[in-house]
């Protein structure tokens, strides 16, 4: 209780105090110092990180969910957390981690954390090939030519394209995971009419209609995000070409879309379900995927294509998504909250079986099957105008909070 006292204490000092200061940081073998600004708290000078990576020409990152704060400097990556007395230490080169402690915890206040700075940079002066200190280092006199400048002005030259290019790396790296591309899969189409309701609506016709009505939803609210369709018509797709079509797309996020049915017209059961990429384990799950999987019976030479998901081989088949299985789990689970929150129907949950067309998309995906057209209240829902934007709507919250979810996390690892 009293570490956690000590902790409020110091950031109301930080939110309070009007004294700030300055303090000189000495490179070996340079002849200037730099100064940094700091601020006192209880006799001691604390740096924020923003400016002690500028001081050390390094590269800052900030995650604000984690409240993380990342200091790249060559191939070093510091990680400091907010009210912690540990930092992390990660070499790219050696890929590996180590920890350091400091006597006083790193604050956090206005989005800006704050760290001892005798500890720092002992830390970092320890931990790098950087050396530096609070004191100047002791010179040896000598009489040294000064290089021409010539030279001075390569070296100078040579630092700032290095920079350069490391920020550049950064950069690019951080793109890399931008949920930037979405390709939505309106289930199948053409002569494949997919499950067919009481009253005789098409599945195929309403997850083209839920797919066009969720895609202008993306483009309308986010407009940085380019989204595509495995279908836009009335027509067949195989269900392999689908996928090969969103990682030739570099898709982010792939979303097909479908609805059930229940052998018996009609039925009571109703409600959306979730589907993740695993052997089924669930009977009733397994009928849902091998009813989808029929599909592929209408494509030539499916049986050479197409092997049976089990548990023996799912790792081999998937070996591509082997890196996305927990991205499609976090967005599963915040679908299927936001499908509860806004859809006057069940929630069947987050369910797992092999569906075919979820094997190609090598990024995060799910298939969502949107309700029971063997259901006359359900299937009057799915064939609506209203029915289809409300259902677009759930799943357009979904990703607009993955999205943020995944790129702030995304930007706290790199």
């Amino acid at each position: 209780m009293l570490k956690y006292l000590k902790y409020i204490f110091l950031i109301f000092t930080l939110s309070t105090a009007q004294e700030r200061d300055s303090v000189k940081i000495y490179f070996k073998d340079e002849v200037s110092p730099k100064v940094a600004d700091v601020v006192q708290i209880d006799s001691l000078q604390y740096i924020s990180c923003d400016e002690l990576a500028e001081v050390l020409n390094g590269l800052y990152s900030y995650n604000s969910i984690l409240k993380k704060g990342n200091i790249w400097l060559g191939n070093t990556r510091f990680q400091f957390t907010a009210n912690s007395e540990f930092f992390t230490f990660f070499d790219t080169t050696k890929n590996s981690f180590t920890f350091a402690h400091t006597p006083f915890a790193i604050i956090f206040i206005d989005s800006l954390l704050f760290i001892e700075i005798e500890t720092a940079v002992q830390q970092i002066s320890k931990s790098t090939t950087i050396k530096i200190q609070l004191n100047p280092f002791i010179q040896i006199i000598a009489e040294k030519k000064s290089p021409p400048k010539e030279v001075e002005d390569k070296k100078k030259l040579d630092v700032a394209k290095k920079r350069l290019s490391e920020m550049q790396k950064l950069e690019a790296e951080k793109l890399k995971w931008m949920l930037d591309v979405i390709v939505i899969d309106p289930g199948h189409g053409g002569h494949d009419p997919g499950s067919i309701g009481v009253n005789g609506t098409l599945e195929k016709d309403v997850a083209l209609g839920i797919s066009a009505k969720l895609g202008r939803l993306i483009k309308q609210k986010l407009p940085e995000v380019e989204v595509l369709y495995t279908r836009t018509s009335d027509k067949f797709v195989e269900l392999y070409k689908r996928g090969k079509f969103a990682n030739e797309a570099k898709g982010k996020l792939f979303i097909s879309i479908h609805c059930n049915s229940h052998e018996q017209k009609p039925s009571s059961p109703k409600g959306f379900e979730i589907y993740l990429l695993r052997p089924g384990k669930i009977a009733a799950a397994i009928r849902v995927a091998e009813k989808e999987n029929e599909v592929v019976q209408l494509e030539e030479n499916f049986s050479s294509r197409y092997q049976r998901i089990t548990e023996d081989n799912f790792i081999l088949l998937t070996l591509a998504q082997s890196g996305h299985l927990k991205q499609s789990e976090k967005f599963a689970e915040i679908l299927e909250k936001e499908m509860s929150k806004k859809l006057e129907t069940d929630s069947r949950g987050v369910k797992q079986a092999g569906f075919y067309v979820l094997v190609g998309a090598s990024m995060p995906n799910v298939l969502v099957e949107t309700g029971y057209l063997s259901n006359t209240g359900e299937e009057e829902v799915l064939s609506s105008q209203d029915g289809q934007q409300t259902i677009a709507k759930s799943i357009f919250e979904a990703i607009r909070l993955y999205k943020v979810m995944h790129e702030n996390t995304m930007r706290g690892e790199i």
